[in-house]
């Protein structure tokens, strides 16, 4: 599509999900910014990604259970399917969308134990899949089969390379353009970088930042070096799940004893000073659709994300727990601050 073609179409599906009225002005759908952008019209989806297709509007919701992808219209939550499943397909986690390479990079998991279908396959794996069509081009797996593996999320770089966290490794890989295989980029101990999640880049692009059970780790996509990315003792910014990063507010979808949560912060990444954050403040706490949120996508100027996902329903083998009922996945929206009150 052309350059004003992307921008326009987005504007109309944020004006489409954010009001659910055609007549709505733009003040108003600011206004009623924060609760539900769409309800997904498929039982049993237990979802834990989402992507945006700027191309038509649509979005993209990755099953856990259902080990297959979904294209979702945002105006009424209709869903076809889109890829899988198929024997390249575990639990979908963490998606992302680079029309650039016309791809959709999915990361998949594989029971221990798995079901007839599996083809044995255990562990997880990076899918490559084609944009348009849904069909898998390649499957690339962990260069270390002596480890347990969990790809978890994920995020392409402006040269394609694909960054992926591994939260059963405590680790971070990459996949650089032109290559095939995965590399290590980081590892960690797991007192220090443990389960790696949320993964996102700074505002400039030249860093890495990566959510793990304890807080955010600051990575060198060249080197793998590490170091922390600074808070205020009483700001937690552990347990984040999806991670977001849009001008210089960071944005995470978190669960610890404190709740479910969407949080911000701004992101203080240049002068002298360490990396870190200021003004860590929840923007979405308790919701009545909470039940495990998980991650999201940033459309323009806001962040739809996953409210329920409902991941407590599966068992071991990732299938649908017999005394548990489902409900409809929920998309709330919530507008990325930018002041810092």
């Amino acid at each position: 599509m052309g350059r004003l073609v992307v921008p326009l179409m987005i504007a109309c599906v944020l004006g489409h999900v954010l009001t659910n009225d055609d007549h709505a002005s733009h003040a108003r759908m600011r206004r009623d910014i924060g609760d539900t952008a769409f309800v997904v019209r498929a039982p049993d989806l237990v979802a834990e990604n989402i992507a945006f297709d700027s191309r038509d509007g649509s979005f993209l919701i990755g099953s856990l259970h259902q080990r297959r992808i979904y294209r979702v219209n945002p105006r009424d939550g209709s869903v076809r399917p889109f890829a899988g499943p198929a024997p390249e397909f575990g639990a979908v986690l963490g998606m992302k969308l680079d029309l650039r390479s016309n791809t959709l990079w999915a990361n998949t998991a594989y029971s221990r134990e798995a079901p007839s279908g599996q083809r044995g396959r255990t562990g997880s794996a990076l899918l490559e899949i084609d944009a348009s069509s849904g069909v898998v081009r390649a499957v690339h797996a962990p260069p270390d089969t002596s480890r347990t593996h969990l790809f978890n999320d994920l995020v392409v770089g402006d040269g394609g390379e694909v960054y992926l966290t591994d939260s059963e490794a405590d680790a971070v890989y990459v996949k650089r353009q032109g290559r095939d295989t995965l590399a290590l980029l980081a590892r960690g101990p797991d007192d220090v970088f443990g389960y790696p999640n949320g993964i996102a880049f700074s505002p400039d692009g030249r860093t890495l930042l990566v959510a793990h059970a304890g807080g955010i780790m600051v990575i060198d996509p060249r080197t793998g070096n590490m170091r922390t990315l600074e808070t205020h003792p009483d700001s937690i910014l552990g347990a984040i799940d999806g991670l977001y990063v849009n001008g210089s507010t960071l944005m995470g979808v978190q669960a610890t004893r404190r709740g479910e949560q969407i949080v911000a912060a701004r992101l203080r990444m240049r002068g002298a000073l360490p990396p870190g954050v200021e003004c860590v403040r929840p923007l979405v706490r308790g919701h009545a659709a909470f039940e495990q949120p998980t991650t999201g996508v940033v459309v323009g100027d806001t962040l739809f994300y996953i409210a329920n996902s409902q991941v407590r329903r599966l068992d071991r083998f990732d299938r649908l727990a017999a005394s548990t009922k489902g409900q409809s996945t929920v998309i709330l929206r919530v507008l990325i601050p930018h002041d810092c009150p």
